[in-house]
């Protein structure tokens, strides 16, 4: 990798950092919408609470998946882990996270087929990708996107950076639209 690498996350500019600091492409999106509270029937204000989103880290390193794992928990979301694509793969169909940190280079199943399978299943492909590798070359980004990762962090990468994708993908809807970008219903 040159002195400058290209990390990718569709509807999004390339950003340029160096090597060593990791990289970033985002998306940008507006400020979320707050939830209005809700009254229930005897006039009492009840805060609309929501559960924490999900997001499962899929690593086959342990070192990698415990970082990401307590980075992502203490941002305050639901963490799930596993090991390999196969391993993902079975805590989807029970555990239904609205994110995926996706390590691309694992044995058993690799995070490129891995996220192929869930793009492909109707019940999973709105579940959105985000991969984490050491393959910052062009070709190894667009392998990324094409298998359908919705963004691509290259290693070593910020926590920040891994928590502002995060953010920004719960903060879409399922085509990756900026919540300003979205029709009326």
């Amino acid at each position: 990798m040159g002195t400058n690498s290209r990390v990718a996350l569709r509807r999004a500019s390339a950003l340029r950092a160096p090597a060593s600091k990791g990289n970033l492409f985002i998306m940008t999106n507006g400020p979320s919408e707050p939830r209005e509270p809700s009254r229930s029937t005897n006039g009492t204000l009840h805060a609309n609470v929501e559960p924490a989103p999900i997001v499962l880290v899929v690593d086959d390193f342990d070192d990698n998946r415990l970082l990401y794992a307590s980075t992502v928990r203490e941002a305050g979301y639901h963490v799930e882990e596993a090991a390999d694509g196969a391993e993902a793969l079975a805590k989807i169909g029970s555990k239904r996270p609205a994110v995926i940190i996706m390590d691309l280079s694992m044995p058993v199943l690799d995070g490129w087929e891995t996220t192929r399978r869930i793009k492909a299943d109707p019940r999973t492909a709105d579940i959105v990708v985000i991969a984490v590798t050491g393959h910052g070359t062009h070709f190894g980004i667009q392998r990324a996107t094409e298998a359908g990762a919705a963004a691509v962090l290259t290693k070593p990468c910020e926590p920040r950076d891994l928590l502002a994708v995060i953010r920004a993908a719960i903060a879409s809807d399922q085509h990756g639209l900026p919540r300003e970008d979205r029709a009326e219903d």
